[in-house]
């Protein structure tokens, strides 16, 4: 029983074209390698966007459960007397007429007696 075995490399010359049968196992090998890589980059970038908002909204929902949300007691003196303090602040402050000038330099008065003089 005769078997024609075929190689590899006569495979390669009968898919190449005339005279450039040297590099196209080469080629070819490059091109499967840049598609495997850039559709791994493909699904990698893919899984990552379905993932990333998924994990935020289930660590939001974590957060929320664990935060024991409840009603809180409203001490209502307390806000009336809050409630009074910001109407007290936008009401415009009274100048007096009668104001001090700080930028005034004459010389100060002395309003106590020397130690010499005290006897």
């Amino acid at each position: 029983m005769l078997t024609n075995k075929i190689t590899t490399r006569e495979i390669w010359k009968k898919l190449a074209p005339p005279g450039k049968n040297n590099y196209l196992g080469w080629r070819l090998t490059s091109i499967a390698l840049t598609g495997a890589i850039l559709m791994s980059g493909i699904i990698t970038a893919g899984f990552v966007y379905q993932n990333i908002y998924s994990t935020i909204t289930n660590a939001y929902s974590i957060f929320a459960l664990n935060s024991e949300l409840g009603m809180d007691i409203v001490d209502m003196n307390l806000y009336q007397q809050t409630a009074a303090i910001v109407k007290d602040k936008k009401n415009p402050a009274v100048i007096p007429a009668n104001l001090r000038n700080i930028f005034g330099y004459q010389m100060p008065v002395p309003t106590s007696t020397p130690a010499a003089q005290k006897k």
